[in-house]
């Protein structure tokens, strides 16, 4: 019931944001995420975040792009909202370093949607990461 409430909150958000990325870690453990973006001056999957770490049961959430100029910064690089979410977007993400692999948008540059791996925590257990593609501008990730 509480996935349930906090995923309609989340969707609810989304939509007065127009667009929007919800990170929701449903583990024990904390999950360590890098996204890839779009937007007018960086092509599909041209922007790749810093490192951003979702402690245990909780969720964070970006409206935009520009949302990651900051912290936990693009790497090297800086986005922008010009042109509306027709331009600008989310493409995936990589999550737990090298062993997470990259998820998202099957029409980006990822070739699947959604993964399980060793979540690296005591005890070693396996977390499932779902990429679901709300509209061209919002994504919804489940750690699970």
């Amino acid at each position: 019931m509480k996935k349930l409430i906090l995923a309609a909150s989340l969707l609810a958000l989304g939509a007065q944001a127009k667009a929007a990325l919800f990170l929701n870690n449903n583990t024990n453990c904390s999950v360590i995420v890098q996204v890839y973006a779009h937007d007018l001056n960086h092509g599909t999957c041209g922007l790749l975040s810093g490192r951003i770490v979702v402690a245990p049961m909780s969720a964070v959430s970006f409206n935009n792009v520009t949302n990651l100029n900051t912290t936990p910064g693009w790497l090297g690089q800086t986005a922008v909202t010009t042109g509306g979410t027709t331009v600008w977007g989310w493409d995936g993400i990589t999550f737990n370093g090298s062993g997470g692999g990259p998820i998202g948008n099957t029409t980006a540059c990822f070739t699947t949607d959604n993964l399980t791996v060793p979540n690296g925590c005591i005890p070693v257990a396996n977390v499932t990461a779902t990429w679901t593609a709300v509209s061209s501008s919002t994504a919804v990730v489940d750690f699970n």
